[in-house]
């Protein structure tokens, strides 16, 4: 469906850049984990289009933001507290 509503534009929406591309490019940065790698290739507008939202200097900015930072991977009694604080009672 989005390729062939990106045939013949640039853009999600209108003739500008604007939030509908940003959340948009969002979920298809992770459609090689779906369709695995070279998903995009059956859908040349959406390859196209991701390619040049992907190749702005706020995305690469964007994707640096976690670099040198350690987060916590493992799945234990804090992490599960914080994500599911309803099943903890308050006084534990």
């Amino acid at each position: 469906m989005l390729d062939t509503h990106l045939e013949g534009r640039e853009y999600m929406v209108g003739d500008s850049y604007s939030i509908a591309d940003i959340s948009t490019w969002g979920w298809i940065d992770k459609a090689t984990v779906v369709l695995s790698e070279g998903g995009l290739d059956n859908y040349p507008n959406l390859k196209r289009w991701f390619d040049s939202i992907n190749a702005r200097p706020a995305v690469q900015k964007a994707r640096d933001i976690p670099k040198g930072i350690d987060f916590k991977t493992e799945f234990d009694d804090v992490a599960a507290r914080a994500l599911y604080p309803q099943n903890f009672d308050k006084n534990s």
